[in-house]
């Protein structure tokens, strides 16, 4: 993983992948591929500078034309059901070592065995099945060492002590250690293991080193018990390039101020430190805000030769307007002010229509109607009376 500051203006971006990529290639590490159940492998790298790196399998700092080499131990676990094949190659490489193992439990045990064998170290046993039974007085897996209690005497380190730590058995005068599902047991007294060390955020030695013997061996760039700590002093360069303003010492990639009254993240703010021009560095820290309400901060520094500006960094820019939001809320404010208005106008009418009834009523029930005939009202039957019309009874009257 590589890390670095990219500037605003990305002029750096070139440099910075060129830096990238080397630092890519000077790295060589060892991958193992296939099925490695029950076996134990384990590395020591002999990178180009000499150094002796046990239990690693990769090396820094390599150059064109450097040689490494990794020696590889392989141990059984337990008898293979059949062929086992993996490969070692380096990151990134095409070729690859291919491996092909064969483990041989099984021997034929039906000879007759061989008394006074010269494979058991010239008669001191019989050799039986594949394996030597020693005579009396003789142990070893080929009868080489001797009975006695300066055998089980070179399996402590010091008198009263446990025998091979407790975590081995004593045989022929060595530790034999026992396997551990946690890791590797070694050591002339078994004292030493690859599991012990301390741990940072879960990851033994913080996933950046390699436990040896119970203390972390760290990888490059890093430091500290747990490895936890980086070497690099890149977070700890403050806006004037300077590391933690010149008021502190970076330690594990943070600034600790040293000088009384200076804080920040760099130790940038000291209000007891004088003015800026009473500096003898004749530099300014300056932040200015531009038109888009950006805040761009540089170091500006007065040399015989004019003024020269260094990492200037733009930050704290105020997101841009979302235009789809902006129309939304226009759409919905539209939408919700003619509600409003249709809504107002609707009352407005009940109400008006609410007085007119009223007011209908109220003059309904005080009228008073008058019955009376239409002068202008001409009937449609007319009346006629003849007078030259006479009646029966008047006849008779005049006749008599």
């Amino acid at each position: 993983c590589f890390l670095s500051c990219l500037h605003f203006d990305t002029y750096n971006c070139v440099y910075l992948t060129i830096k990238a990529y080397k630092e890519l290639r000077s790295e060589i590490d060892l991958e193992v591929l296939g099925n490695t159940e029950d076996l134990q492998l384990s590395f020591t790298a002999l990178c180009q500078d000499g150094a002796i790196f046990t239990g690693h399998k990769n090396c820094s700092n390599v150059k064109a034309g450097d040689v490494v080499s990794f020696n590889v131990t392989i141990e059984l676990k337990g008898c293979l059901a059949g062929p086992r094949r993996f490969s070692l190659r380096p990151v990134g490489f095409q070729d690859a070592l291919e491996i092909e193992l064969e483990s041989q439990c099984v021997c034929d045990c039906h000879q007759t065995p061989e008394a006074n064998s010269t494979f058991c170290s010239r008669g001191r046993g019989a050799l039986e099945c594949g394996a030597c039974v020693c005579d009396p007085g003789f142990v070893g897996p080929k009868c080489e060492c001797t009975e006695g209690q300066e055998q089980i005497s070179n399996c402590r380190a010091h008198e009263g002590s446990e025998m091979c730590s407790g975590l081995g058995e004593c045989f022929c005068g060595q530790c034999v250690c026992h396997p551990s599902s946690f890791g590797r047991v070694y050591g002339p007294y078994c004292e030493c293991d690859d599991f012990s060390c301390l741990r940072f955020r879960g990851e033994l030695c913080g996933g950046h080193g390699e436990c040896d013997c119970g203390e972390c061996v760290c990888h490059s760039g890093w430091m500290g018990e747990s490895c936890n700590c980086s070497t690099s002093n890149s977070s700890c360069v403050s806006l004037d390039g300077s590391i933690c303003s010149g008021r502190g010492k970076c330690v594990c990639g943070k600034c600790e101020c040293t000088v009384p009254g200076a804080s920040g993240e760099w130790c940038q703010r000291c209000p007891t430190c004088g003015d800026i021009c009473s500096l003898p560095s004749r530099a300014a820290l300056c932040t200015l805000q531009n038109e888009d309400y950006c805040l761009l901060s540089f170091s500006l520094v007065d040399s015989d030769h004019g003024s020269i500006i260094y990492n200037p960094k733009l930050y704290d820019c105020p997101e841009p307007p979302n235009a789809l939001l902006i129309a939304l809320g226009v759409c919905m404010s539209v939408l919700i002010i003619g509600i409003t208005l249709l809504v107002i106008w609707k009352f407005l009418i009940s109400v008006h229509d609410r007085k007119e009834v009223a007011k209908f009523e109220a003059e309904k029930a005080k009228a008073k109607w008058q019955s009376g005939t239409n002068p202008l009202f001409r009937s449609s039957t007319s009346t006629f009376k003849n007078v030259t019309y006479k009646s029966a009874g008047q006849q008779k009257s005049d006749i008599s």
